[in-house]
Parts: structure tokens; sequence; C-alpha cells
């Protein structure tokens, strides 16, 4: 086991770790989601074209779930994606998470406080 997995196995074992590993997740899930949408050519302008009621209808629905909720739909909508599985995923997360651990190391990357962070990112699963 490298260095890098060592230390999310340590981070792991902290529950406010693991609460905004959980988000990053979601962050994760979602971005997969918008890159299956854009391959099925499902983007916001042929969207708005061929949007039928009954979609209209459960966007609507959608809209007024908490975020909780969302990101809990978000994940399920993800995982019956047939061309993402979970041990793809994970292993696309260490090799960005790798990446820029590297990064930061050798003062390529600059560090933000992970509260600022996370903010940031619950306002824009706000805007969703």
């Amino acid at each position: 086991m490298n260095e890098h997995n060592k230390m999310i196995e340590i981070w792991k074992k902290d529950p406010a770790f693991m609460k905004e590993y959980d988000i990053l997740e979601k962050f994760i899930f979602l971005n997969e989601l918008l890159k299956a949408r854009e391959r099925a050519g499902l983007t916001a302008l042929n969207r708005r074209n061929d949007m039928s009621t009954q979609f209209e209808q459960c966007e609507q629905q959608v809209k007024n779930l908490s975020m909780e909720e969302r990101g809990q739909l978000i994940q399920s909508l993800i995982e019956g994606l047939d061309d993402i599985d979970e041990q793809r995923l994970e292993a696309l997360w260490i090799q960005e998470a790798s990446k820029r651990l590297d990064a930061y190391k050798s003062g390529r990357m600059d560090s933000r406080p992970s509260q600022e962070v996370f903010s940031n990112a619950r306002a824009k699963l706000k805007e969703i």
C-alpha cells in the first residue's frame, strides 16, 4: 500500500472526513452523470427541445427535494448507468487524489482550507 492509500485509510476512520468524502463522491457521481448525458446528446439545449411533460413534472419534483435527497437520487441514477462501476469510480478518485497530492507536494498547486472548499461545493449543489 502506497503512502497515499495509507493516508486515506487513516482519514476514513474519522467520521467528519467520511461525511465530507461522501459529499465529494456525490460530485464525482454528478460529473459522471453529466458526461453520460453529454455522450447521449442530452445537452441543456437538446433536453429543452425534447422535454416531455412527464420529464418536466419529474424535474419539478426533484427541485423540491432536500439537498440530501437530491444527492441520494443522483447516486441512485448513476448506479443505474452501465458504463461506470464502483471499482472504476474509486480508481478514478484515487488517481485524481494522487495527482493532486503530487502537485501540492511539488508546489504546482496551492491549497485552500477544506471549510472553504466544502462551503463552495455546497453552494454549487444548491444551484442544481
